[in-house]
């Protein structure tokens, strides 16, 4: 059944941040229109909210972006931002032959929030490619070198456009992200990925890989 994600987050314990970016296509519910857009969910506490206008391609797009705490084994929090991104579908089809650069202008936007700060940031969403040969993800992966891709990208059919791109400090690590078999009743398999930290944090552990 159709559900809100507020009200499910909520129900679960969990911090909820959402963002529509446009009305949906599916039934009124509870008598109202609804929208579909972007959310985090969180066990821990989000702050430093940020929603992000991308660039208009066929359909209004908004990216969000938030900081969690994270703890290590000793009790020390250090902040990680967070980003959720899903990108226009049709500037990865037919129009970007003509100018594949209209995805790439997509994305600007929200590396300029998420990722140009001292912090660790994790990255995560539908790019809506077809392939992990597509020229995005070539260059999105070129940015976050620490990044390792699943031996199979398939998560929507025989396609490749959901991804995980992270960008960590020295005592942080993250596995691998892995791909999961049950959809939960979406069109898109999940990906679960784990990140830590090994040590309490110093002001050097927070500052970006040069």
């Amino acid at each position: 059944a159709f559900r809100d994600i507020v009200d499910w987050g909520r129900e679960l314990g969990l911090t909820v941040f959402y963002a529509p970016s446009m009305r949906n296509d599916q039934p009124p519910l509870k008598g109202h229109p609804t929208d579909r857009g972007n959310a985090i969910l969180s066990t821990l506490q989000l702050t430093d909210h940020q929603v992000i206008n991308l660039p208009f391609e066929r359909q209004r797009r908004a990216a969000l972006v938030a900081t969690v705490q994270v703890p290590d084994r000793a009790g020390a929090s250090a902040p990680l931002r967070v980003a959720s991104v899903h990108l226009d579908v049709w500037p990865a089809l037919l129009p970007s032959l003509v100018d594949p650069t209209r995805r790439f202008r997509q994305v600007a936007g929200l590396l300029e929030s998420a990722a140009t700060d001292s912090l660790p940031v994790v990255i995560g969403g539908d790019f809506n490619t077809a392939s992990v040969r597509d020229p995005l993800i070539t260059n999105l992966r070129k940015q976050f070198p620490e990044s390792v891709l699943p031996p199979s990208c398939r998560t929507k059919y025989r396609f490749c456009p959901d991804y995980i791109f992270q960008r960590l400090a020295p005592s942080w690590a993250a596995t691998p992200y892995r791909i999961l078999d049950d959809t939960y009743g979406s069109d898109h398999r999940p990906l679960v990925m784990l990140v830590r930290r090994e040590t309490v944090a110093h002001s050097s552990d927070v500052a970006r890989h040069r």
